[in-house]
């Protein structure tokens, strides 16, 4: 009986080591044809059994996972929270394997739509991959993003609405055109009501916010982009909300504006306009090399975890 305690114990005890070991890692998983890569941060609560939420965050065009971290400071947010996040890798030329990485919006951006990467196929598997290997509740897995990362987000939104509790993209767009003469490329419309949180900046010149022409020449594109009064609307549409039963607030002393609605579908839908900080991750501690700085007056990290931890997944009776 002693010895199979020891057992026991000793079994445990690995589990525990091999836990530890694994808090952050980088793994890989191959989705049609090609060799995608993750990072995963599994935070100090992780004991394999209790469900924990899980955020995955979307680099920005050019970017990747370690960056994406770097920029809104999410696995250390999880760290404190007690949910785990996922640092996915956009695609781009197998010489650089993680550097100048896109994702297929559609409408943008670089070689990720111009080889029609299936970028939402990949994140189903995903999502369904981690789900059943770790310890996550179905009912609370989270999407957010930034510009290139953020595009994606609306679009998975869209398309993953059965998988995916809410969205947070920031500094993006719900739709665009290739070039300003192409058709308008939308988010498809979701089957599930999906709680929705936009954040984006008024003088944002890269992705404008009133719409048109952006400004980001890296990859030599000319791509359009809709509004975010438009991409609201398109949220509203979906969930069924009532554009005037608004309730708007102010954070950061009055640098940031939020509408809020409440929606006939159970889902919630908001957008958070910024006046400063131009097209950036707001409160990212990041050091900027190229690109606007962004504004300290509000965390958009903290801000978007606020929003995810009250809002799971819309139950359908």
């Amino acid at each position: 009986m002693r010895s199979k305690w020891i057992l026991l114990l000793a079994v445990m005890l690995l589990s525990i080591i091999s836990i530890s070991a694994q808090q952050e890692a980088e793994y890989t998983l191959r989705y049609d044809g090609q060799l995608r890569s993750y990072i995963l941060h599994l935070p100090p609560q992780y004991d394999g059994e209790t469900l924990l939420p899980v955020v995955f965050v979307l680099h920005g065009g050019g970017g990747n996972g370690e960056q994406a971290d770097a920029m809104s400071g999410f696995a250390a947010k999880g760290d404190v929270e007690g949910f785990i996040t996922v640092f996915p890798n956009g695609s781009g030329r197998r010489a650089r394997q993680n550097a100048l990485l896109t994702w297929n919006a559609g409408f943008c951006c670089s070689l990720a739509r111009e080889n029609n990467v299936d970028d939402i196929g990949f994140f189903a598997e995903l999502i369904d991959d981690l789900l059943a290997t770790y310890a996550i509740d179905p009912d609370r897995v989270y999407v957010t993003g930034m510009s290139n990362g953020a595009m994606m987000t609306h679009f998975l939104g869209g398309q993953l609405s059965d998988r995916i509790a809410a969205i947070a993209p920031v500094a993006g767009a719900a739709g665009g055109q290739q070039s300003p003469d192409a058709d308008l490329i939308m988010a498809a419309m979701p089957d599930h009501p999906i709680n929705v949180l936009m954040i984006n900046a008024r003088d944002d010149e890269a992705v404008p916010y009133n719409g048109g022409q952006t400004d980001l020449g890296t990859f030599g594109e000319e791509f359009v982009v809709i509004s975010a009064g438009e991409s609201l609307a398109f949220w509203q549409a979906a969930n069924d909300c009532d554009p005037d039963a608004v309730m708007t607030s102010e954070r950061g002393n009055g640098v940031a504006t939020e509408q809020y609605y409440e929606c006939a579908s159970g889902a919630a839908v908001a957008l958070i306009s910024v006046s400063e900080g131009g097209h950036s991750w707001p409160g990212s501690q990041q050091d900027r090399r190229m690109g606007d700085d962004p504004t300290q007056a509000i965390s958009a990290t903290d801000i978007i975890w606020e929003f995810f931890k009250d809002h799971p997944k819309v139950s359908i009776e």
